[in-house]
């Protein structure tokens, strides 16, 4: 108390007011940190919702590149290879604006290994279709066309000199051949061999003439060469076409953990504002509590502090007003407004008093005057009386003497 009286009214009512704007400020302050940090949290969100998205859309172009690499190998068409190099395209570039938002070294670790799952998947279909380009993509084209071309010529040599013989075990050589392309198995390719033997055995035998026979045999070899190649290449391919499974498989691990991530970060960052949002609840509510606390506290202290100094005033104004002029003045000791108005009181006590005794001393004085003036005429009196006396006496002996 003894600041409040210290401390005039304005300043008291201002203080409540203070108190109040202060309250305000520290929830104005709670609510602009909060948002801040709801911002940071928002963004974390839109970068794990973005990250999943876009590895979503890289998973996706993957798939259409697997689809392309399908397309291709059961159609045989350039085409899919140009779609296929669209999709790897679109997706290095995805994978590039990825990997420039950033992240952690874990984040940064699994694109790194999504992208060269890719690029080997890539690089491994690239040589696939170049292979399947020397093989040949129709029977016109590549080893396929050259095989077409040497069995033509082959054939047609052969039809010239009507040779059941070495056309029984030509068919079988194309038998092997269809097998073969058919299976993919090399145990046709060494039948090939003994095809051969037997072809230029029976070669050897016929009726044929010698130049035919050196033409023949030289048209057997180059169709047995471009066989042998071709196969070679078909068992290449199909050992290279595995890899195309076992790369795509590689990769679907590393997809899933990029994924995990991003969710995981999406998760974190929806709970860190779920956990942000409640906080600040609790923060401003404990702060509009403690600012209405504040507030209600001052206004009791600052209004028991006005309420009562002019009550017990009002009463001794009262007591004074009728005449009793030993109350004490309260407040007397404030150091503002009340103390100021108290001491009027005061003054107001002691000019009361010092009236009522210069009405007493008045009084006194006058009683005093009649007194005096009372005496006086009894004295006035009494000569008088002396004087007539004296003169009655005289009068009275003249007369005697007359």
């Amino acid at each position: 108390m003894s600041i409040l009286k210290s401390t005039g009214i304005r300043a008291q009512i201002l203080s409540v007011g203070f108190s109040a704007l202060a309250g305000f400020v520290l929830i104005g302050a709670v609510y602009f940190f909060s948002s801040r940090q709801l911002d940071n949290v928002q963004h974390l969100q839109d970068r794990a919702m973005e990250q999943r998205q876009a590895v979503t859309g890289i998973r996706y172009e993957f798939l259409n590149a697997r689809r392309a690499e399908k397309d291709f190998l059961i159609r045989m068409d350039e085409k899919y290879i140009a779609r296929h190099a669209e999709i790897s395209k679109e997706m290095a570039d995805q994978l590039s604006r990825l990997n420039d938002r950033g992240g952690d070294s874990e984040t940064i670790d699994m694109l790194r290994a999504v992208r060269e799952g890719y690029e080997a998947y890539a690089t491994q279909f690239a040589n696939v279709a170049s292979v399947w380009s020397r093989i040949g993509l129709n029977e016109e084209e590549g080893l396929r066309g050259s095989l077409r071309a040497s069995v033509h010529d082959m054939e047609s040599r052969l039809k010239s000199f009507e040779n059941d013989r070495l056309a029984v075990v030509m068919l079988m050589m194309r038998r092997h051949e269809k097998d073969f392309l058919m299976r993919l198995d090399p145990k046709y390719v060494d039948r090939m061999g003994v095809r051969e033997a037997e072809f230029l055995d029976a070669l050897s035998r016929s009726d044929i003439p010698q130049a035919d026979q050196a033409e023949i045999a030289g048209l057997m070899a180059s169709y047995l060469e471009d066989f042998r190649a071709l196969a070679a290449l078909r068992l290449t391919v199909e050992a290279e076409t595995g890899k195309l499974s076992a790369l795509f498989a590689q990769s679907e691990p590393r997809f899933d953990a990029l994924l995990a991530d991003s969710e995981a970060r999406l998760q974190a960052s929806q709970q860190q504002a779920e956990n942000n949002a409640a906080l600040t609840k609790q923060i401003i509510a404990v702060s509009m509590t403690l600012t209405a606390l504040l507030v209600m506290g001052l206004c009791l202290v600052i209004g028991r502090g006005f309420s009562r100094p002019i009550r017990d005033m009002a009463a001794v104004m009262t007591d004074l007003a009728g005449g009793n002029k030993h109350v004490e003045i309260p407040a007397v000791d404030y150091a503002n407004e009340l103390g100021e108005m108290a001491q009027a009181v005061q003054v107001f006590k002691e000019n009361a008093i010092q009236m009522e005794k210069l009405e007493a001393d008045r009084k006194l004085a006058q009683k005093a005057a009649e007194l005096e003036k009372r005496v006086w005429m009894a004295q006035m009196a009494d000569e008088f009386d002396e004087r007539v006396g004296g003169v009655i006496t005289a009068v009275t002996a003249a007369s005697g003497q007359v």
